[in-house]
């Protein structure tokens, strides 16, 4: 134990991880029936709780994205086999449009097949992560900085393609949830403001139930303070209550313990919360060297204290599915002034626990890998 010393607090984590394990529902081996309680993810009825992972696989001198992680199967069976062993039921993944539909960023309207090699390789990879008892989050990414509101592109075009990877993918039994986007509320004041963003948004998403009728909710991801200064407590009116067509609400927590009670304790929308991405690197920006007890302590001190304390499956009047790390390697392409070949230091100021400094290039638990090989990977000791 590195924070909390002592039985006690010992034996709280082991309770919370015991009870987590009664509500980890795997996934069935059918059909089965995901819905919203107020507060709570239901999977055939159940309360879930969600133990997550961000899974981006990015090979070193690769990047951006990990959309392929559904390719080096030998690595991923590998990785499967290293998250079932700490406990991870849920993924996080991206599925990129360009390349389940061959389409480079025009008119979806005029796709009318999919790439049967990636679409085969997608399923394999979500029948693998159901064998070991592990759901996916399905994750479209909207891209930065578009004008959302313009019609009919792209506005119309984004709608469209995310409907089209349901389309695809609706049945396959593995799937947690669809999710629309990441932090795209970071970008408000430059082309969308808040109110034209949530318009949007619940456009898309109601069109996808309308025309889709995907039997997962769907839900979409925000950081935790949009570029407007606006903080996610839901008190600001364009924001309790958004897009009433989504069916929970994803945010991008990185932040000192009072930030977590701020981003948890102070959400009031009446639909379940989860944390989309939660963490921190393992570098540390004023020794300029690896933190790895730190990182390691971040984890434990923010799941014990402040993620476990607050789960719905638990308690029916908590706010809180679960969370999901990030993450779960290395990616090396993200600092913008390196190599996508080097293991860069870049970053910005952060709150956190070790240097205030988020070093982006160094928030695995685990190590990046060159191109194809199949590992094994190195494991810190946040593992």
């Amino acid at each position: 134990m590195v924070r909390g010393e002592g039985k006690g607090a010992n034996m709280r984590t082991f309770s919370l991880f015991a009870l987590g394990l009664i509500f980890a529902l795997a996934p069935a081996a059918g059909a089965s029936t995901i819905s919203v309680s107020g507060r709570q993810l239901l999977v055939n009825c159940a309360p879930f709780l969600m133990r997550g992972m961000n899974y981006s696989p990015a090979a070193i001198g690769q990047g951006p994205g990990g959309f392929d992680w559904y390719s080096n199967s030998a690595l991923l069976a590998q990785d499967v086999a290293a998250m079932k062993a700490m406990g991870v039921n849920t993924v996080r993944v991206y599925l990129d449009y360009g390349a389940v539909w061959n389409n480079s960023g025009g008119d979806p309207n005029n796709d009318v097949s999919t790439n049967p090699v990636v679409v085969a390789n997608v399923n394999a990879a979500l029948a693998l992560f159901q064998a070991n008892g592990i759901w996916a989050i399905v994750n479209y990414w909207l891209p930065y900085n578009e004008a959302l509101m313009s019609s009919p592109n792209p506005r119309q075009w984004e709608e469209l393609k995310f409907q089209k990877l349901i389309q695809v993918f609706k049945g396959n039994p593995d799937i947690l949830m669809w999710v629309l986007g990441n932090e795209n509320n970071a970008s408000f004041n430059r082309t969308v403001t808040a109110a034209q963003y949530f318009a949007f948004v619940q456009e898309a998403v109601a069109a996808a139930k309308a025309t889709q009728a995907p039997p997962q909710p769907i839900a979409v991801v925000l950081a935790e303070v949009s570029s407007d200064g606006v903080t996610l407590d839901h008190q600001n009116p364009v924001y309790l209550g958004a897009a009433p067509a989504v069916d929970l609400w994803g945010v991008n927590v990185y932040q000192s313990p009072a930030g977590y009670v701020t981003a948890i304790d102070g959400y009031t929308d009446p639909r379940p919360l989860f944390l989309s991405e939660f963490g921190q690197d393992a570098w540390n920006n004023n020794t300029n060297s690896q933190d790895l007890a730190s990182q390691a302590s971040y984890y434990q001190d923010r799941w014990s204290n402040y993620i476990g304390t607050r789960l719905s499956a638990l308690n029916g009047s908590n706010k809180l599915v679960g969370a999901c790390a990030f993450e779960w390697n290395d990616e090396w392409y993200k600092d913008p002034a390196g190599t996508w070949g080097g293991h860069d230091y870049g970053g910005y100021a952060i709150a956190n626990d070790n240097d205030n400094y988020s070093n982006e290039e160094w928030y695995g638990l685990s190590t990046a890998l060159a191109a194809g090989v199949a590992g094994p990977r190195s494991y810190r000791n946040a593992y």
